[in-house]
């Protein structure tokens, strides 16, 4: 029996192409649209454009929420394809599309880049936070000031995250104190910003937190409800963390666990989820592998009455493995249910034990964290299930990345080809994706761009596929920021 004599593509009920072009990749929908204006007709529709972007396994900002218009979907999808097609191609390195300089001013310090467009940090007198516009390049770099101090600001950065319900927020942290001695009084101000989707930048106080911590060191990090701001060693003092509420800016105490005689924390790391956050410690057991202790607080939500001034702990297991470092949330169920992964998936560089001190390389995994409740234990435990991608040299080693537990993440990690005589700084691109229960795809390219003599500071935005090369904060030799762009 031959074709239906008028069947025609016009013919096929719309519903039924909708459902056809359901099961094809965010390139097979771009690539569909340039074949006629009838496709491209069929194609520019929400329905399209929501269900790809809810399961493709690009990397992608949170979503897709109710909030969110198809073109702002379309647009995200477009771009992240696009940085995709530079990186994934194994015979040729991923090359920047742009490089251009930005002056920066002898002293400059504490730089921090947010949405990958504001570039901030101190000034030398350590009074001001400047901020630069890259997207911007019809005009000189100049920076413009968008909070002045009255004492010494110390330390400063900026972060953002997704609520639930889809809305962003971009924060800016400032830590001041008066004097230098650490044991000097300090404060910790948390500002909320606006205007980062126009021209102009603006700091608007949150809050503020006294602190007594002992050092200027700080480090932080943000989920959907939570943020942490660290010390140097919040194991060692654990006045020296705040656990700040997204909702009313107000601060959780936090039980961590003592420490106790050949038992030592030697590291502790904060991943604040959607209804937990987790700590992990690794510690220092005399004559032992270093295990990694894992810890689960419930974060309660907005709508379960009073807060309580305490987050409880509901999960706690202990592993002897290798030690993890670089961690970074994958993948959160709450925020990503459709995936089919019901674990906890953290990015994470695993490091070799001590007993193999002669070991140059380090190990990048995904350790996925199944949390149980059990009755006749409390609190519940933790499955730990660790997934070896692939290795890499580990002298002078950095990693950035960009995830927003979605499933999918871009990174850029460097490291020196040699922690001795005249080493050369070696990149690569790195893209994560889980794609269902227990299934892992990666890509790792090395970038083709210019060797750099000396390590530098690096900061990544992975969403927008721009890089910035810093100047070190010992040679004012190199006060240049070089900016490189992927799309």
């Amino acid at each position: 029996m031959g074709p239906h004599p008028h069947l025609t593509l016009d013919s096929i009920p719309i519903e039924v192409l909708w459902y056809i072009i359901s099961f094809i990749s965010v390139f097979d929908i771009i690539r569909l649209q340039k074949v006629s204006k009838f496709f491209k007709d069929v194609t520019e529709v929400d329905i399209i454009w929501r269900n790809a972007y809810r399961t493709t396994s690009l990397p992608r900002c949170p979503g897709p929420f109710p909030h969110q218009s198809t073109e702002t979907l379309k647009n995200a999808l477009v771009q992240s394809a696009r940085l995709t097609c530079n990186w994934a191609d194994p015979k040729s390195a991923p090359r920047p599309t742009s490089r251009r300089n930005i002056d920066s001013q002898e002293g400059d310090k504490q730089h921090d880049l947010l949405f990958g467009r504001w570039l901030m940090y101190i000034d030398k007198a350590q009074t001001q936070v400047k901020c630069v516009d890259l997207d911007v390049t019809n005009c000189e770099d100049i920076p413009v000031v968008v909070y002045r101090s009255t004492v010494k600001i110390r330390n400063f950065s900026c972060l953002a995250t997704t609520t639930l319900d889809g809305q962003t927020s971009a924060f800016a942290i400032v830590l001041e104190r008066r004097h230098q001695p650490v044991n000097s009084s300090a404060t910790i101000k948390l500002f909320k910003l606006s205007g980062y989707l126009g021209p102009a930048l603006s700091f608007e106080l949150a809050e503020s937190y006294p602190i007594d911590w002992r050092s200027n060191a700080m480090q932080a990090t943000i989920g959907p409800r939570l943020l942490v701001i660290s010390g140097i060693r919040p194991w060692m003092y654990s006045n020296d963390v705040l656990y700040v509420d997204l909702d009313t800016f107000s601060t959780y105490s936090v039980a961590l666990p003592p420490m106790t005689p050949g038992n030592a924390v030697q590291n502790v790391q904060f991943i604040p989820c959607a209804a937990h956050l987790l700590v992990l410690h690794t510690l220092t057991v005399r004559g032992s592998h270093p295990p990694s202790l894992f810890e689960a607080f419930s974060i309660p939500a907005a709508h379960e009455g009073p807060k309580p001034t305490s987050l409880a702990l509901t999960h706690r297991s202990l592993y002897h493995n290798p030690s993890y470092s670089d961690v970074v949330l994958l993948h959160d169920p709450v925020v990503a249910p459709w995936i089919g992964e019901a674990s906890i998936c953290l990015a994470v560089t695993t490091t070799p034990s001590v007993r193999d001190q002669e070991t140059t390389e380090e190990v990048q995994s995904v350790v996925r964290l199944f949390l149980s409740n059990d009755s006749s234990t409390s609190p519940g435990t933790i499955t730990c299930e660790t997934q070896d991608l692939f290795s890499y040299p580990s002298w002078g080693r950095c990693f950035c990345f960009s995830s927003s537990s979605n499933g999918a993440g871009r990174g850029i990690r460097f490291a020196l080809s040699a922690p001795w005589g005249d080493p050369f700084c070696e990149l690569q691109a790195i893209t994560l994706a889980v794609e269902g229960p227990s299934q892992v795809s990666h890509t790792v390219l090395s970038i083709d761009t210019h060797h750099i003599a000396t390590e530098r500071e690096m900061l990544y935005d992975g969403y927008r596929g721009r890089l910035l090369w810093l100047p070190r904060s010992s040679d004012y030799s190199q006060n240049s920021v070089e900016l490189l762009d992927f799309v």
